[in-house]
């Protein structure tokens, strides 16, 4: 999941960096809305991430025993 977190990151960033190239001049709300979906994006994977780790805990269930 590490790995996954790094690339979705490096994924997202290289996206947020080509689209705020785009925007030329007085874009100022093109480029506040990108960041408001870079940021919820982020959010949204660090769910997915955590929603994928609580399934695979559940899938396989630690023996607190030992």
């Amino acid at each position: 999941l590490y790995l996954l977190n790094v690339a979705s990151f490096l994924l997202l960033t290289g996206l947020y960096w080509w689209l705020s190239g785009l925007v030329k001049g007085g874009g100022i709300g093109g480029i506040f809305l990108f960041g408001q979906a870079f940021v919820i994006g982020r959010i949204g994977l660090k769910l997915v991430n955590l929603g994928s780790a609580t399934w695979l805990y559940q899938q396989f269930p630690v023996d607190s025993k030992t």
